[in-house]
């Protein structure tokens, strides 16, 4: 609700106006909804995946960044069509999320592409990307399709510099 109070010069009155704002409220969230997550899958997209890295990392000591492409999918758009293509990408990121934490960043990059950046060390990072290929390998149950994509996995560590030199 949205008040406009006026106040009448030389009397002891007010014109109060009384708007009821909750569509333009209601439009504005679905808008920056839109410019921050992809309407495929519901996942934040790179837009938001960066401004959210850019706030998080100076505050982190270490984490990691995880960039996840499905081979085969291609295959399966021209083979099964886009539909189920499309649906195959929605298990992805459902798949994706299950295994992650509120403090981990997920997005879809585009296309087959996914990105994944936990606050993890080396060797978490590296038990973490198995668990995501093992769970990304299981067949994708589509319709009436039994499918398989073959997930890779590109892994870049980040380490706040002031640490590692400390640490040199």
């Amino acid at each position: 609700m949205n008040t406009t109070i006026i106040d009448i010069p030389d009397q002891q009155r007010y014109f109060v106006i009384l708007a009821d704002i909750t569509e333009d409220y209601q439009q504005e969230v679905w808008l920056e909804r839109m410019g921050y997550h992809d309407s495929l899958t519901h996942l934040p997209n790179r837009r938001y995946f960066e401004e959210q890295l850019y706030l998080t990392l100076p505050t982190l000591e270490y984490g990691s960044l995880l960039f996840i492409d499905l081979d085969g999918f291609k295959q399966i758009n021209d083979t099964y069509g886009h539909d189920v293509g499309d649906l195959v990408l929605q298990e992805t990121a459902s798949r994706l999320q299950s295994m992650t934490t509120s403090t981990d960043l997920v997005a879809r990059l585009g296309g087959d592409e996914f990105l994944i950046f936990i606050q993890a060390s080396a060797s978490e990072t590296r038990q973490f990307a198995e668990h995501v290929l093992e769970v990304l390998n299981h067949p994708f149950y589509i319709q009436t399709h039994t499918l398989q994509v073959t997930p890779s996995i590109g892994i870049s560590l980040y380490l706040k510099m002031v640490k590692a030199l400390n640490n040199y």
